[in-house]
Order: C-alpha cells, then sequence, then structure tokens
C-alpha cells in the first residue's frame, strides 16, 4: 500500500504540468458555472433581505381624501394582514438653483413608520426649511448636501439638503410613477413631520370636500404589511397571497367611497376619486428589478452551461493524454500482481484527486467573484443591493456532482480500454498515429508548391484526429460565446436606435379618463404655442391576457394614412414597408410567434365577453411592446360595433427643440406633457423620451454582464489551446529534438508547432462564426420576456471583435509555448524509451 502511495505522488510530480493543467481548466468551468448560477439568486436575495430589515409595506393604498378609522380597522382584520400605518406623500415640481425642475416626491419622515431610512451622509432633517433627498432617485445623486431647493406648491417654500438617504421609496433610478410632467417623479424628498402641515395647507386639493368629510384628509396613504415569515418577495406565493389581500382592500374602498358619495352628494366625483391599491411589486424600481434578474437568469442557464460543456471537453482530451503517459506503471503494476480494479482505482483517485481541488478552489470563488461582479454593474441602477456575496449549497453541490461525474466517466473510459491490452504492450510506448495520405495530397497542383514544412504541418494536423476535433471544437465554442456576448449586446442596443427612432415617429402619447377623445381635446392642444404638430390619429386601446406576462395591446384607429406618420409599418421578416387596410389585424412580430400564427391566420380576442376570429392581414417589427393595429371599419364589421376614441399620438414641432441642450430639451418636453395634462378630460401622458431613458439604463446594465462573458471566454480560449500544444510538444519531443539535431534555428522549430495551432486556430475561428450566429439567436429568444423582444441581427462588428480577442489569446499562447519548446532538453529526448 505504501509503494502504491509513494506511486500515486511520484505520478503527479512527474506529470505535474498536465496535472495542473486539469487542475486549472476544472476550476475554471465549475467557477464560470457556479458564478452565474449564483449570480440571480444572489441578486434577489441581496434586495430581498434589505427591504426585509427596511420594514418595508406589501402593500400600499392611497387616496386624495384619507381615511376613517374604521377603514383602518377593516384592513386590520382582513387575513395575512399584520400591520396598517398611515402616512402623507405628495407630488410636487422641485427646483434647484440652476432653474432645473423636476417631478419630486415629498415624504415625511416618521421613526414608527414602515419603509426606514438609512443615513448614507450628512444628517437626518430636524427643524424648519431642511430635508433629506434619496441618493437612489436619479435627480437626487447630482444633487450635494449643502445645496438648496425650491419646492414648488400652490407657495413656494425653500429648503437647504442636509443628507442622503436611501429608502424602499426608491428602489432604483427609473424613478417611481406621479401624475406630474412626464408622470415619472425623478427625486425623493424626506422632510420633517413637523413640517407636513404648511405643505399640505399649500396645496391646491379640494378643501370643501375634505371639510365636508370631516377630517378625512389628514393622511393620503396607508402602509400595509402582510404576514410573511421567511417568504421571499420574489416568490408565486408572496404573489398570490399579496393579490389576494389588495382584492379585499379595494372592496373596502369602494364600500368607504360610496359611504362619502352619499353624504356629499354631487360635490363628489367619483370618476376622479378613488382608492388606489398597489403592491410593492407594481412600483417601478421592483418591476424593472423582476425583468432585469429573468435576463440574468436567462443568460445563466444558456452561457455558462455551454462554457461548461467546452471546458470539460478540454478537461477529458488533457486527462486521456495523461493516462496514457502512464501506460508503463500499468504495465508494471499488472506484472507485479495488481488486479484491474486496484489499478482503476488508482487512477480513478488520481483523475477525481485533481477534479476536488479544482471543485474546492473553484466554488468559493465563483460564488464570490462573478455575483459581485454582476452586482456592481445593477449597483448603479438599483442603489439598495448590497454587495453580500452568500454560499448556496444547492448550487455547489450540483455542479460538484455534475463535475465528478464527467471526470468519473473520463477516467473510467480510458483507463478500462488501457487495461484491456496484454501487460507486455503495456511496457511499451503507445504505437504512433499512423501517417496516411490527406486530402490535400490528392490535389496534386496545390500539394506540389508546398513546402516540405508545410507538408509536415498538414500531414500532423490530420494525423492527431481526435485532438485536432477537440481543439476545433474548443476554440469554436469560445469564438461562438464572444460572438453570442457581443452580438446580445448590439441585440439590446440596437432596439433604441431602431423603435424609438425607425418605428415609433411619435413623441408623446396621451389618454383620457372617461374613455373619450373629445373634439375640444384637438381644439386645445393645436392652440399650444409652437408645441405640437397636428395629430388626427386616434386609437382604442385594449389589453388581451393571453398567459404570464403576455399582454396585447389593440390600436383602433381612424386612418390609416394619418396612422403611418406616427407609426412605421414594416415586415418583421422582410422589412418592407406594409400599409394598413381594411381587411385584418396587424400583429407585432413578438406576439404573432407567441400565438403561433402567420400571415393569413386567424386570431381569437375575446371583444365583449364573446369571442370574435380576426384576420392576421400583416405581421409587423415591433420591440417594445405586444401591439395589434386595425381599422374602425374592420373592428366595426367584425365586433358590429362602433368605438368611442380614447388616446392620441402627439409629435412635437422639431422648431421647439432648436439649439436646445439634452436638459433643456427634457425641460421643454416636460413644460409641454404638463399643458397637455392640463386639456379637459386627460387622465395620463406618457413621453417616448422618459421611456428610451429607462431602456438606456437597462442596456447599461447588461454590459457588464457581457464583459464578464467576453474575458472568460477570452481566458477559456487560451487555456484550450495551452492544454493541446502542450500535449502536441510533450508527444513529440523526440522530433523536435531531431529537427533541433539536423540545424533548424529556433524560429523554424517554434513554428514547425506553431503554424499547427495557428491553422487549428483559423479553422476553430472558422467553424465559430455560423456556430456564434446560431448561439445567439438560441439565447436571444430565451432571455426575451414579457413584451420585449430583441433585435434578432447585428453588425459586422461582432465578428470583427470576436475574431480579434481570439487571435490575440493564439498569440499568447504561441509566445508562453516559445519558452517551453527552447527548453526542451534534446540528449533525454533522444534516449527516450520507443
Amino acid at each position: 500500500m505504501k509503494k502504491i502511495v509513494k506511486l500515486w505522488f511520484k505520478n503527479i510530480k512527474n506529470s505535474l504540468s498536465q496535472f495542473i493543467a486539469v487542475i486549472v481548466i476544472i476550476f475554471f468551468g465549475v467557477a464560470f458555472l457556479s458564478g452565474f448560477l449564483a449570480s440571480n439568486p444572489n441578486i434577489k436575495k441581496s434586495m430581498n433581505d434589505y427591504l426585509k430589515n427596511a420594514d418595508t409595506w406589501d402593500i400600499k393604498v392611497s387616496s386624495p381624501l384619507g381615511y376613517k378609522n374604521e377603514d383602518i380597522e377593516k384592513i386590520k382584520k382582513i387575513s395575512g394582514v399584520k400591520g396598517v400605518r398611515y402616512g402623507r406623500e405628495i407630488d410636487l415640481w422641485v427646483e434647484d438653483r440652476e432653474k432645473n425642475k423636476a417631478e419630486a416626491r415629498i415624504f415625511f419622515y416618521d421613526a414608527d413608520g414602515y419603509n426606514k431610512t438609512e443615513l448614507i451622509e450628512g444628517r437626518m432633517a430636524k427643524s424648519d426649511g431642511e430635508c433629506v433627498v434619496e441618493i437612489a432617485s436619479p435627480y437626487g445623486s447630482k444633487l450635494k448636501i449643502g445645496e438648496e431647493i425650491k419646492v414648488k406648491g400652490r407657495s413656494e417654500k425653500i429648503y437647504k439638503i442636509v443628507g442622503k438617504v436611501i429608502s424602499p421609496n426608491f428602489t432604483s433610478a427609473h424613478g417611481e410613477v406621479t401624475q406630474l410632467g412626464i408622470g415619472k417623479a425623478y427625486l425623493g424628498v424626506h422632510l420633517a413631520e413637523s413640517q407636513r402641515k404648511h405643505l399640505v395647507e399649500s396645496l391646491s386639493v379640494r378643501e370643501k370636500i375634505i371639510k365636508k368629510s370631516n377630517g378625512f384628509g389628514q393622511y393620503n396613504i396607508l402602509h400595509v404589511q402582510i404576514e410573511k415569515s421567511r417568504m421571499s418577495i420574489f416568490s408565486e406565493k408572496y404573489s398570490d397571497k399579496v393579490h389576494r389581500i389588495k382584492g379585499r382592500i379595494e372592496k373596502i374602498g369602494e364600500a368607504s367611497l360610496r359611504k362619502v358619495e352619499n353624504n356629499l352628494g354631487n360635490s363628489f366625483n367619483s370618476n376622479k376619486i378613488s382608492w388606489n391599491v398597489s403592491s410593492l411589486e407594481d412600483g417601478i424600481g421592483i418591476s424593472n428589478f423582476k425583468t432585469d434578474i429573468k435576463k440574468i437568469e436567462s443568460i445563466a442557464k444558456v452561457f455558462p452551461v455551454f462554457f461548461f460543456l467546452v471546458a470539460f471537453l478540454v478537461v477529458t482530451t488533457t486527462m486521456t493524454r495523461m493516462i496514457d503517459d502512464h501506460r508503463k506503471e500499468m504495465g508494471i503494476l499488472r506484472c507485479l500482481g495488481y488486479s484491474k480494479g486496484s489499478i482503476f482505482t488508482f487512477y480513478l483517485t488520481y483523475g477525481l484527486f485533481a477534479g476536488i481541488i479544482g471543485i474546492i478552489a473553484g466554488i468559493p470563488v465563483g460564488f464570490s467573484l462573478f455575483p459581485k461582479f454582476i452586482t456592481k454593474a445593477y449597483a448603479s441602477t438599483y442603489n439598495l443591493i448590497s454587495e453580500k456575496t452568500v454560499f448556496f449549497w444547492d448550487i455547489a453541490i450540483i455542479v460538484s456532482v455534475v463535475a465528478i461525474i464527467v471526470i468519473f466517466i473520463t477516467v473510467t473510459v480510458v483507463v478500462r480500454k488501457t487495461l484491456h491490452e496484454i501487460p507486455a504492450r503495456l511496457l511499451l510506448q503507445k504505437t504512433p498515429e499512423a501517417g496516411k495520405r490527406i486530402l490535400l495530397e490528392r490535389i496534386g497542383f496545390v500539394w506540389k508548391r508546398l513546402k516540405f514544412s508545410r507538408k509536415v504541418t498538414f500531414r500532423n494536423i490530420f494525423r492527431y484526429k481526435k485532438r485536432f476535433i477537440m481543439t476545433v471544437f474548443g476554440v469554436a465554442g469560445c469564438m461562438a460565446l464572444l460572438i453570442a456576448a457581443f452580438g446580445l449586446r448590439d441585440s439590446i442596443k440596437n432596439i433604441l436606435d431602431i423603435q424609438y427612432k425607425q418605428i415609433s415617429r411619435y413623441d408623446v402619447t396621451a389618454v383620457t379618463a372617461d374613455g373619450t377623445w373629445k373634439k375640444q381635446n384637438h381644439d386645445q392642444y393645436e392652440d399650444l404655442p409652437l408645441h405640437m404638430k397636428k395629430a388626427n390619429v386616434t386609437t382604442k386601446t385594449k389589453n388581451y391576457v393571453d398567459s404570464g406576462d403576455d399582454v396585447l395591446t389593440l390600436n383602433v384607429v381612424d386612418s390609416t394614412k394619418d396612422i403611418e406618420k406616427y407609426i412605421v409599418f414594416k415586415d418583421g421578416e422582410t422589412k418592407k414597408r406594409m400599409q394598413l387596410d381594411d381587411k385584418g389585424i396587424f400583429l407585432s412580430k413578438k406576439i404573432a410567434e407567441i400565438f403561433n400564427v402567420k400571415k393569413g391566420d386567424f386570431i381569437k380576442l375575446d371583444i365583449g365577453n364573446k369571442e370574435k376570429q380576426f384576420k392576421v392581414s400583416g405581421i409587423f417589427e415591433y420591440y417594445t411592446g405586444h401591439q395589434g393595429f386595425m381599422t374602425k371599419k374592420y373592428y366595426r364589421k367584425i365586433s358590429g360595433k362602433t368605438l368611442a376614441n380614447n388616446s392620441a399620438f402627439i409629435k412635437i414641432k422639431e422648431k421647439v427643440y432648436d439649439g436646445l441642450s439634452i436638459n433643456e430639451r427634457r425641460q421643454a418636453t416636460q413644460n409641454i406633457v404638463e399643458d397637455i395634462k392640463n386639456i379637459d378630460g386627460v387622465s395620463y401622458v406618457s413621453s417616448l423620451d422618459d421611456i428610451k431613458e429607462s431602456f438606456s439604463k437597462s442596456v447599461n446594465n447588461i454590459n457588464g454582464i457581457i464583459a464578464v462573458l467576453s474575458i472568460c471566454a477570452g481566458l477559456l480560449t487560451f487555456i484550450i489551446l495551452y492544454c493541446m500544444s502542450n500535449i502536441n510538444v510533450l508527444e513529440r519531443q523526440k522530433e523536435l529534438s531531431t529537427i533541433k539535431v539536423l540545424g533548424l534555428y529556433r524560429q523554424e522549430i517554434r513554428g514547425y508547432i506553431f503554424r499547427e495551432i495557428n491553422i487549428i486556430s483559423a479553422i476553430g475561428i472558422i467553424f465559430g462564426i455560423p456556430l456564434g450566429f446560431w448561439l445567439h439567436k438560441f439565447v436571444i429568444k430565451k432571455i426575451e420576456n414579457g413584451g420585449v423582444m430583441f433585435v434578432r441581427n447585428f453588425s459586422n462588428t461582432t465578428y470583427v471583435y470576436a475574431i480579434l480577442i481570439t487571435v490575440s489569446f493564439v498569440i499568447l499562447t504561441n509566445l508562453v509555448m516559445a519558452r517551453k519548446i527552447n527548453k526542451i532538453d534534446m540528449v533525454s529526448a533522444m534516449k527516450a524509451n520507443d
């Protein structure tokens, strides 16, 4: 037994470079796979822990009239409700010293309330005229302590910033929904509770209603917490519970408002006053966060697995060569009487030892490195995420078991095949692969013109077919990873240009509250000075839920000619312009794929609780949302109903923006949107600039992940080429020594090996291009979620970047191997046993 152990360590020493290579490849593959698989649960746990520690509410109820004690008591009695606390939030305009305006949400600090604030810099507001700002809000991150801001209600008041905080009120840089300006609050401001009275009194609220309602408007927000113990806010169980409780609260609100209506009579407008019940998940921050982590999850299911497979193919080749080098030891052990089982166990433990070292080192590095890097990429958008990493035992066990199984199968196949030979044959080196005529030799006019060294190179490349295939596949796999990574970046980034410059030609959309778009609405916006081009396109919008997050927005338009000024219809495949007609419905490409319909098919839509069949007359290119367009004439023909218009696409005149900077352009858009909101009957206005800004932030988050994938794919290329080149050199030391003795220069000897590496790498790059194209298509379809469709193609620069990175690592491999070739001991190599 002692001799076996001694031989075991001797084998490791004699083949140390190969042993280390196996450890490094396993380490790299395991670290990458485990790290990426852990990134999604890690970032979710980080956000979930923060929200729980901050004592965050789960449901928010807002009403301009406030609440009675009996309403609060009814909510508290709902099964699953843990607690209810009240507060006040106000949406107002804020202006800094440079006259930049921003929509802001004003909070009143309450030490006993939900949503605990965490002081990051400075101190909390204590006295009149002081405030703290949310550092996570887009506008708040730019403000400095000591600056003054002007809060504009019916009157104006100046506040000095004395601190910066983070809280669950602003979970991201995307802002939160408001009725001001372009519909998003870009700044969170916290004031002391003592200042609430001054601001509430300065608001243009319906004082008569509040007075008649017997103190109803004292607070306008209720924060409701549910009992969730260890339940994650990202779990389906949590969503179901919140949805159930929301429904109960909405019924309480309806009953409460009916009582108010009975008391106030005609002075109460129930269409404009209601309880707005929303969950934490409904907020822009958490909603966008969930969308982003779905992207991470989708990427983690494809890229790391592909990476892992490529890495372990190289492990298989390296271990096969390492075991083949120990043929002589196997033969000696057989001659000494050791059984095949004992020898198999000897080499199995040898392989598993290398694997276990790689696993033990790789998993902790993967868990600490990759999630941290990806979290940092998202930290600029979601400032509430901590960089703390967690060890996930389930992921660690799965990755370890998979790695050990691969090593076990490799050792079993190679050792059992070798042990089938008789001991006498094992005492000799393995017979070299026989030289055969290659295809190129049969092309006489080419072969005859090649130099001798080139002929040797081509013969050697195709002599070791298994290694050639493995190397080509390894390089092609890495090339494919690079193409898919850079292509993914292009596919997401290009949405901004294609969707918001080529397809969507409008600037603003406006919706009415009562479901009609009256002529006076048109008259009012046409009278706005310099603001907008005349927009005669009106639409009727309705949502049709198919399943999950897939929602079809149906637009029924007045004029086919006018709609083309605001939406450009291009065929989803050919990209040719299409014209909407009275013969059917146009569907966006993504929803057509989900419904599995093509041009000429029929789709069923629920119209007035009755299913109607609409003919698909066209499938058009559209990337942000599921859209359907049809004319009023066709809608009336199928449904038998006539629709009243309720919304409009609006174009702002170009001369409005002449000579304006980006900030000034945004301010001009805000002013126009505010004017449109003041039009009678308009309830909601959305600006395209705001949507583009939000989407741009998501694209920047993806760039960090692309960088990690690119670096790892490049390193894997180097490891593959190094391992294969190392095996090549070790096998042919006698051959290299011979040509050294014959007087060839160092550069010629290195070229003897490097030409093979370069040619095999070039073949790998060629095969990697179509493989990368396919992998990109596969990944794009996997990571698309909700109503988003990514651009299915990418620029030619993606191929250039991937080729340049691969070639760079090929050159690096040649430089490293050059030193190894120079150090070959000619005498020892020539004396090697044949």
